[in-house]
């Protein structure tokens, strides 16, 4: 009798610890990543319980997937029927419900789709119909836009200072810590330099308000990070 009442006092013992814990037997994912395991490039997710996850299934490529700020959510690029186009898509974290961000337009050299910090706007680099179809440029997507997801060209309306028969590639975006600014590398003065400009959708204001903050250096300089308080940039440069 004594050892039934020991049992009974342990295993509600631990019920209270697994309780206060809050533990769960549904894994959950902590990192994403790219394989070909199945045939071709999908997103999959690497679980807390050494699992692994598949969350695209495809026939095009699904590369460059990031998370949400929240964790909620990935932003990644998935193809088209045309090959070396790509979509900017967002789906949960476990692979459903998966929304076309882009189905208005093919993207050509697509890269990088990453959420602004406060979770309102994806950005991302591609050579696209917005402005012209020729050159690189970031692209910003209101996800709070009324009547879904907004596109519009962030940085092509500023680039009016470019060297004749220059490849312009805006590239590789990085938000600011406040989602209020954006910096990124581009080729428009015949080497790369660092720009920095507001997240404004005007195209009058943007001309004015793009600034190259490398324009003393006619070396390459690129891969821009804002620092935790907003207040500088770090950048990599060849310049010695």
């Amino acid at each position: 009798m004594l050892i039934k009442r020991l049992i009974s006092i342990s295993l509600f013992a631990l019920t209270l610890v697994l309780a206060s814990a809050n533990w769960t037997s549904a894994a959950e994912p902590i990192l994403i990543f790219q394989s070909s395991r199945d045939g071709d490039p999908e997103i999959f997710a690497a679980m807390d319980d050494g699992t692994v996850q598949q969350l695209t299934k495809n026939q095009g490529i699904d590369k460059d997937a990031s998370w949400s700020p929240d964790g909620t959510k990935i932003v990644w690029l998935t193809q088209g029927p045309a090959a070396g186009d790509f979509d900017v898509a967002v789906m949960d974290a476990d692979g459903k419900n998966e929304v076309n961000l882009t189905p208005d337009f093919a993207t050509d050299l697509a890269s990088q789709p990453t959420f602004s910090p406060d979770g309102t706007k994806v950005s991302f680099s591609a050579r696209g119909p917005i402005p012209d179809g020729v050159l690189n440029n970031v692209v910003i997507i209101d996800l709070e836009a009324r009547g879904g997801a907004k596109a519009w060209n962030l940085t092509g309306w500023g680039a009016k200072d470019v060297v004749v028969g220059t490849d312009v590639q805006d590239r590789f975006a990085v938000w600011a810590p406040d989602s209020t600014r954006i910096a990124w590398w581009t080729r428009r003065l015949g080497n790369y330099d660092i720009y920095v400009t507001d997240v404004v959708n005007d195209p009058k204001k943007q001309a004015e308000i793009q600034k190259n903050l490398t324009a003393d250096s006619d070396a390459t300089d690129r891969n821009p990070r804002f620092s935790p308080d907003g207040t500088k940039i770090l950048f990599e440069s060849k310049r010695d």
